[in-house]
């Protein structure tokens, strides 16, 4: 029973990460509307479930009359895009730096161990938001600066467990990156990144909270799925190697 739910749980997240690189794949191919086209004529509409909602925009608007659905899509497209190269570049640090130190050994394997500890010690959201807030928001400094602050896992577990940590560093990322960009030091606007919709329609959660909701929902779901797929292959891989 428990190994049943574990399956539906696995291939649970496998779609919904499915969907989202088929999204970010295809956003060009897929968005309605041009996501950064404004139209202050068509601002706040509600989404389709709501009375008075317009068809063309299944979603409604934002505050500046932006199609919601356009910049969900555009959206998932850049958090999946910074989570996987986020990932990439931590782990060809970690990995690097991790069988270095246990090939070597000795003094290597010391200066590696104390590399780790190091970096441990420094907390990464205060790091992040002084590296951001001192040079500026972009995508590729955020990336730059979040792969060379989240090595550390790739280093501990450099081999037999790498699949399973790369899943976990994109949920790690992609909350991260929503997390900076809430707070104006991620993804530049007019860049629809999830959390720069959420710091936007934050001045309009009690008035429109499906403003708020629908990217915060998308963000949740997706690290619900990354999450979930990463403990599925745990499961199988610990399974294999036993």
């Amino acid at each position: 029973m428990k190994r049943g739910f574990r399956n539906v749980a696995t291939w649970l997240g496998a779609l919904i990460i499915g969907v989202a690189a088929f999204c970010a794949i295809f956003a060009p191919l897929l968005v309605p509307h041009d996501p950064f086209a404004q139209d202050l004529g068509k601002r706040l509409l509600v989404p389709f479930w709501m009375e008075g909602s317009d068809p063309q925009h299944v979603l409604g608007t934002d505050q500046l009359g932006r199609d919601y659905l356009s910049r969900l899509i555009w959206g998932c497209r850049i958090s999946m895009l910074i989570g996987v190269t986020v990932s990439i570049v931590s782990g060809l640090i970690g990995i690097t730096i991790g069988v270095l130190g246990g090939f070597l050994g000795g003094r290597v394997d010391d200066a590696v161990l104390f590399a780790i500890t190091t970096r441990l010690a420094i907390p990464v959201v205060l790091v992040a938001l002084a590296v951001v807030g001192l040079l500026g928001s972009s995508m590729p400094l955020l990336v730059i600066t979040l792969g060379l602050l989240l090595w550390d896992r790739f280093a501990v577990v450099a081999r037999s467990t790498t699949m399973q940590v790369a899943t976990l560093e994109i949920a790690l990322a992609i909350l991260l990156e929503a997390a900076l960009s809430f707070l104006g030091l991620g993804v530049p606007p007019p860049l629809p990144s999830w959390g720069l919709m959420i710091a936007e329609a934050k001045d309009y959660m009690f008035f429109s909270p499906w403003v708020i909701v629908i990217p915060g929902v998308a963000l949740f779901v997706l690290v619900l799925g990354i999450n979930l797929l990463g403990d599925g292959l745990r499961d199988l891989f610990g399974a294999r190697s036993a």
